[in-house]
């Protein structure tokens, strides 16, 4: 295991999980379900599945599921922004607003719009906790509510994954997760 991800917080984690698919998700998927039991065990249970699931696909399986479902459908895409504008021009200036952000706060894009959920998780690191707070409820949420009724749909091995970050954004909005100066 990378040890960076060793001590990484829980947004770096499913960030990473995001991330298309390699030899080394199987390796984080059972490092983030271990930091689950530890730090927030009221998550295992959503987690588990996509655990489970990981553990008996292989990697080019786990590849062609993570790209049917979020390369090939607008409806599941990882890109915040889509879900919030759709192809309305106030998406160019939403996605200014993160590039900025991401910026300032020194957060790669890593070859993804800015509006890619795996670096807006990773900004939710970096920024101070009353702009994650906006951010979390008024863009955050809102997509991943919308990329997890397309998941349902499809019945898709990411649902878990997805709805473990829903439910970690919902305890953030809540006050009982922390980033931004404090550990999410």
């Amino acid at each position: 295991m990378n040890t960076a991800l060793n001590t990484a917080s829980l947004p770096t984690r499913l960030s990473h999980l995001l991330d298309y698919p390699s030899h080394q998700t199987s390796e984080l998927v059972q490092d983030t379900l271990i930091y689950l039991k530890d730090k927030h065990p009221n998550m295992v249970e959503l987690f588990e599945p996509f655990a489970q699931t990981v553990a008996t696909m292989s990697i080019s399986e786990l590849q062609e599921a993570y790209t049917r479902v979020f390369d090939f459908s607008q409806e599941t895409a990882l890109e915040i922004g889509w879900h919030l504008y759709g192809e309305d021009y106030s998406r160019g200036a939403f996605l200014a607003k993160m590039r900025e952000a991401l910026s300032t706060h020194g957060v790669p894009e890593a070859g993804e719009l800015p509006d890619h959920m795996t670096t807006m998780l990773l900004l939710l690191e970096k920024q101070d906790p009353e702009s994650n707070q906006a951010l979390v409820e008024t863009v955050m949420q809102p997509a991943v509510s919308k990329i997890v009724e397309g998941l349902v749909k499809k019945e898709s091995p990411y649902l878990a994954l997805i709805t473990t970050i829903q439910q970690a954004l919902k305890l953030y909005a809540l006050g009982a997760l922390e980033s931004g100066g404090g550990r999410f």
